[in-house]
């Protein structure tokens, strides 16, 4: 299944079009056991301009914080917008806006999160507070 997301991200990563959030409704939702905030430490990985890297995605490596609500990831995909990333029973979720996508994983009450964009890429490791 992560093979399948990783293929669509790069397939909307190639293509001008994508401006919109695409929506991924994996078959079987994670329980809501897994809602709660979740922070922790961040660092790049990949950084192409300075400060753009810095000024917009600051609160993936910052301060990173993540909120699951519903067994959905709320993720600020942008300055002025927030996606809904459901979280499949295995505990992965995905979202992809524009070029920037965020993906992982939550198991028990830790999660491995990955956001990247065109310039500017983070690894996230997120504990439930």
């Amino acid at each position: 299944m992560l093979m399948r997301l990783l293929l669509t991200a790069a397939a909307c990563l190639s293509a001008a079009a994508c401006t919109q959030a695409l929506p991924w409704n994996p078959p079987t939702r994670a329980s809501t056991s897994i809602d709660g905030t979740y922070t922790g430490v961040g660092a790049m990985s990949k950084q192409a301009a300075q400060p753009f890297c810095e000024g917009t995605t600051s609160w993936a490596f910052a301060t990173p914080k993540l909120t699951v609500q519903n067994a959905s990831v709320i993720w600020p995909a942008s300055g002025t917008v927030t996606a809904t990333l459901p979280v499949a029973a295995d505990g992965t979720f995905y979202g992809q806006y524009g070029t920037n996508i965020l993906y992982g994983r939550i198991t028990g009450n830790h999660m491995d999160a990955y956001s990247d964009g065109l310039s500017c890429g983070t690894i996230m490791s997120l504990n439930k507070s």
